[in-house]
């Protein structure tokens, strides 16, 4: 997970480390874990998944094995691939 100056190792660390507005990008590759969303700031942050390896093409499929639950705050999926399973 790439969010333009960090880099992370989880979904839900690029959340959390998120400001609103901002977007991170994942590379195409199978992920397991849950996602929970409940921000008290109520931010939203858009995800791009399907990157190759320097973040510069869509070239594949992110595949997340998990539970993503969001009560709070908004994740937005746009462009790129993102699958939840």
């Amino acid at each position: 997970w790439y969010g333009g100056t960090e880099y992370f190792s989880t979904m839900q660390g690029a959340y959390d480390w998120a400001e609103d507005g901002d977007e991170v990008q994942c590379q195409y590759e199978i992920i397991y874990g849950d996602v929970y969303i409940d921000d008290l700031s109520n931010k939203t942050v858009t995800f791009k998944g399907g990157y190759d390896c320097t973040y510069s093409t869509t070239t594949g499929v992110t595949t997340i094995y998990g539970n993503m639950h969001i009560s709070k705050g908004k994740l937005i999926i746009n462009g790129g691939k993102l699958k939840v399973q």
